[in-house]
């Protein structure tokens, strides 16, 4: 990249995206939030609709799922106000991914059939495969796997037809999948493995890791837990080694759910506390950004505010030399006429500041306004958070424990774990009295709504 220019540069990281991506989640992140600020700056308004569809697909892998649908937006509007049907086709097939992850159907399903008329219009077979690929994805997920199952198949043809490497990975995870509905272990197992030959010649490791997940998955459901948790193993050291975040949530979870399954409830608690561990720090995370957010917005409030206050003061100090030059020279002749203008003025002039200072009560009233709200609204974010991520995983860990305590026969193995279990519930009380605490913050007690 470094011996191309900035408009090279910025259609190199979207062609490479993929590449990018499934290798660095946070270098990755970088380059799409440069090719955004760049293409802005230079008005390439395609390579801006782009970026921010690429970006948006960093930011909801990672995670951060608040951030995600205000850049798809903006690669809409750029799209559509360019009649750009294949970018079209194209940012709407990754919204419907994100409204599907949101547990709204009915916006995935309208995007999805956007997108693939957008598509067919266009002979647009890349956009096509994303889109007939989603539907075959919701159906199966709701068990659907006949209905599923002729999608797939279309998506691999034209993934062959288009030799698209990329797409062709994931079209054999696809078929994968029906092949494990319809119990044929070994068929799956060998669409598995094809995709991750083709993606380790690619070098795509998010592929990677996603396919160790389903091979450890198939294993679960065969009931081969000791291969299960092997491969889940090494799908958690790839995707915790890129950020993948999401996947590596889903994994410990399934460690856990395995050696719960296996009999081996020390194992399952180990993965249990360290799930908890991981969505801690991911919260502690997300609760930091948001901060340094708050922190930048108030500082260019303020900045915005002493720069007001930089520009009436000039003009004070110009309206004040403008009035000592009209005295001079009307001092002798005018003197009394030129006194009675002078009051008159300054009555005048503090009228007006008197109103520009009640404008900016207003202003300043209607931001504090604003904040209370716009707080409230992440409060209520974070109050979720806690439940789940707090309360939830505490609860697993106590029933996790009654489970081996029900299971143990040594008196003192079980004294402890009902030590371990008092410890949770001490935990778990105070978890409730922070959420309560928070749920009264000091800011609406001394500031008022």
């Amino acid at each position: 990249m470094n011996t191309l220019s900035d408009h090279e540069k910025v259609k190199f990281i979207h062609k490479n995206f993929y590449q990018l991506y499934s290798t660095d989640f946070t270098h990755a992140s970088e380059l799409t939030q440069w090719a955004v600020e760049t293409s802005v700056h230079n008005k390439w308004k395609e390579e801006e609709a782009y970026a921010n569809q690429d970006w948006g697909v960093i930011t909801y892998l990672s995670g951060q799922y608040e951030n995600v649908l205000p850049k798809y937006f903006r690669a809409r509007d750029l799209f559509d106000s360019l009649n750009h049907k294949g970018g079209l086709a194209a940012v709407n097939n990754e919204m419907a991914v994100f409204y599907h992850k949101q547990k709204d159907l009915d916006k995935a399903l309208a995007c999805l059939d956007t997108s693939e008329k957008l598509a067919r219009e266009i002979n647009d077979l890349t956009a096509l495969g994303t889109s007939l690929g989603h539907r075959g994805s919701f159906l199966a997920i709701r068990g659907k796997f006949t209905e599923a199952k002729p999608f797939y198949e279309e998506v691999y043809r034209i993934r062959v037809q288009t030799k698209d490497s990329i797409g062709l990975g994931y079209a054999l995870n696809d078929l994968a999948e029906i092949a494990t509905n319809e119990n044929k272990l070994e068929q799956a197992l060998k669409y598995i493995d094809q995709s991750t030959a083709i993606r380790q010649k690619l070098g795509d490791a998010q592929g990677i890791a996603i396919n160790y997940i389903n091979k450890g998955e198939n294993y679960f459901k065969f009931g081969q837990h000791e291969k299960a948790a092997l491969w889940m193993q090494k799908c958690l050291e790839r995707s915790l080694a890129i950020g993948f975040t999401d996947l590596s949530r889903h994994t410990y979870d399934y460690l856990a759910k395995t050696y719960k399954a296996m009999g081996n409830y020390k194992k399952a608690f180990e993965w249990q506390e360290r799930a908890i561990v991981f969505n801690d720090s991911l919260f502690n995370a997300d609760r930091t950004r948001v901060i340094q957010e708050m922190q930048t917005k108030y500082e260019t409030e303020k900045k915005e505010q002493q720069i007001t206050l930089l520009n009436s003061e000039n003009q004070l100090k110009q309206a004040t030399i403008e009035r000592n030059y009209f005295l001079i020279g009307g001092l002798i002749a005018l003197m009394c006429v030129t006194i009675l203008g002078f009051y008159l003025w300054r009555y005048r002039d503090q009228q007006k500041q008197k109103a520009i200072l009640q404008e900016q009560k207003e202003r300043l009233r209607e931001a504090q306004l604003g904040a209370v709200i716009d707080s409230q609204e992440k409060e209520r974010k974070r109050f979720a958070s806690d439940l789940h991520d707090g309360m939830g995983q505490l609860i697993s860990a106590l029933q996790l424990n009654i489970n081996s305590i029900r299971q143990q026969n040594n008196v003192d193995k079980r004294d402890t774990l009902f030590e371990n279990s008092e410890q949770i519930l001490t935990d778990i009380h105070g978890e409730i009295r922070n959420i309560a605490f928070n749920l009264m913050p000091p800011v609406l007690i001394k500031e008022g709504l």
